[in-house]
């Protein structure tokens, strides 16, 4: 069962610093900030933290998640663009994944889903990037869907940050109508965290001119004690804002998943 956890580690609302400066709270914002789900939550078999890390044109990311009888759903995405248009197209993209989920459709067939609402979008080369996830936590079974998008980050009992390897499908909007999606799976083991993040982490600039990158992942990850899931995403966020004094150009999406251990 999904249960609430207070988000003591960090609000839940984040407003970007260019926000606060403009003193005014856009359109887009608005949209984005009520399509999220409380930033943690338990759900059978673990802890879930999320945060979006708005940059200073909204991008319309979004994450999601909840527990049906077969297992846990999943969902990171990045739209295309910025401002009203990208939380429109999330807005579209999340409704289709949220819909197939009601009817406990397995995560290719919401990934169809999503992209043909996609592709009926009169926007010129409207498209959205995806990681579907299913969890199921009496099998510590996690299977996922990359589209074109950076693949899940598994962080390793002893801190390591890995790619999870599997097929990498283009963004959900492009190609043709009906499209097939293969599912990976893995089986994750105790101590263990799962880690999915949007384009907006990894090309978030930094003091030196370069890219935050999966560098920048791995580095927040080494100087972080306490392997919770909360923490992970408060150090990951602190790391994205302090890696530059110029505010995000693109919104940084960060969720955690952390199994919990058999004796939990």
């Amino acid at each position: 069962m999904l249960n609430k956890v207070p988000p003591h580690l960090f609000g839940d609302q984040i407003v970007s610093e260019a926000q606060r400066l403009a003193g005014m709270t856009s359109v887009a914002s608005e949209i984005q900030q009520n399509l999220l789900p409380p930033r943690i939550a338990r759900i059978s078999g673990g802890i879930l933290a999320g945060n979006v890390l708005p940059g200073y044109e909204i991008g319309g990311d979004w994450f999601d998640y909840v527990e049906n009888r077969d297992g846990a759903w999943l969902g990171v995405a990045d739209s295309l663009g910025h401002g009203t248009t990208a939380a429109a197209l999330g807005g579209v993209a999340l409704g289709a994944f949220r819909a197939k989920r009601k009817l406990n459709a397995k995560i290719d067939a919401s990934a169809l889903s999503m992209h043909q609402a996609i592709r009926e979008i009169p926007i010129d080369g409207a498209l959205v990037n995806a990681i579907i996830c299913r969890w199921h936590g009496p099998t510590s079974t996690f299977r996922w869907i990359t589209c074109g998008h950076q693949p899940p980050l598994l962080i390793t009992t002893d801190g390591h940050v890995l790619e999870l390897e599997g097929a990498h499908h283009e963004a959900l909007g492009l190609g043709e109508h009906h499209r097939e999606f293969h599912i990976d799976r893995r089986r994750l083991e105790p101590g263990e965290r799962l880690l999915l993040i949007s384009d907006g982490v990894l090309e978030r600039r930094t003091h030196d001119g370069g890219a935050f990158g999966v560098r920048g992942v791995r580095d927040a990850i080494a100087h972080t004690e306490d392997t919770a899931a909360a923490p992970t995403v408060r150090a990951l966020q602190d790391a994205i804002t302090a890696a530059s004094g110029d505010p995000l150009h693109d919104d940084a999406t960060i969720v955690v998943f952390a199994p919990s251990s058999p004796q939990q």
